[in-house]
């Protein structure tokens, strides 16, 4: 049980998450989900009436029937998550009221909240830090007793031959990713071209890299992903290799890269 008296902080998460960013493997996958088990996240609320009292550490008592509501935050592709902050600092980013109201949750509670909410993506850890994105299916992993990562914010896609897949142009253009990811592309000399599209499947919107290249695509696609995890705002990146199943979408499309 947490105590109450005590600030809500999780410094083993947080680095567990930075190291999960340096290097993407099984290892640090593991301990990332290990400590998000652990943690304890402050949830910004709302309440339909104001509560009968608060005591001197600050904990309220609620008036019979008062119902509650978990704020949500949107990315600029208009998706919804419910926000987890791992501190103090971190839910001062988002909002620097002094009188917020916020329960101290577990991620078991967010598993609770997606199974009630269809139209919310997920949620997110510190989205104005490090940004980590828990789909509703990562979340359901999650609570199945397995690893959510292989969902993860970067995806070597495949697309089975039924699965119905739309791709667009992004609405708001993610120019400084696309810069950033295009001189990275300069150090690999395997890379001839690279599309970019917004893609929709299964009801899920991400970012799709479209990518020509020769050789190991391993580190070339874990390289891509890396370069472009602090430019999502809350969007999954897919990157798949350029064949003649693409030669239709991308033929209109200038490429944002070219050797």
């Amino acid at each position: 049980m947490v105590d109450v008296n005590k600030p809500i902080e999780n410094p083993k998460l947080l680095e567990a998450i930075n190291k999960m960013y340096q290097n993407n493997n099984a290892e640090t996958q593991d301990t990332v989900l290990k400590e998000i088990l652990n943690a304890h996240f402050l949830a910004p609320i709302s309440m339909n009436s104001e509560p009968e009292g608060q005591n001197e550490n600050g904990i309220i008592t609620l008036k019979e029937n008062t119902i509650l509501s978990f704020f949500t935050i949107k990315n600029t592709n208009k998706q919804y998550f419910f926000p987890a902050f791992t501190d103090w600092n971190e839910l001062r980013k988002w909002n620097k009221q002094e009188d917020i109201k916020t329960l101290i949750v577990k991620i078991e509670d967010y598993i609770s909240l997606m199974s009630n909410n269809k139209n919310i993506i997920g949620c997110t850890i510190n989205p104005f830090g490090e940004n980590l994105i828990l789909t509703s299916l990562m979340l359901q992993t999650i609570s199945e007793g397995n690893n959510p990562f292989s969902y993860g914010m970067m995806n070597d896609l495949t697309i089975q031959k039924e699965t119905k897949v739309i791709l667009k142009q992004p609405e708001v253009y993610p120019q400084e990713m696309v810069n950033a990811i295009s001189e990275f592309l300069k150090t690999q000399d395997t890379v001839t071209t690279a599309f970019l599209h917004l893609m929709v499947m299964d009801g899920q919107t991400s970012y799709l890299i479209i990518i020509d290249f020769t050789g190991d695509k391993e580190a070339l696609f874990n390289g891509i992903g890396k370069t472009a995890m602090p430019y999502l705002n809350g969007m999954f990146i897919d990157i798949i290799k350029y064949d003649s199943h693409f030669e239709e979408a991308c033929k209109n499309i200038t490429p944002f890269y070219r050797r």
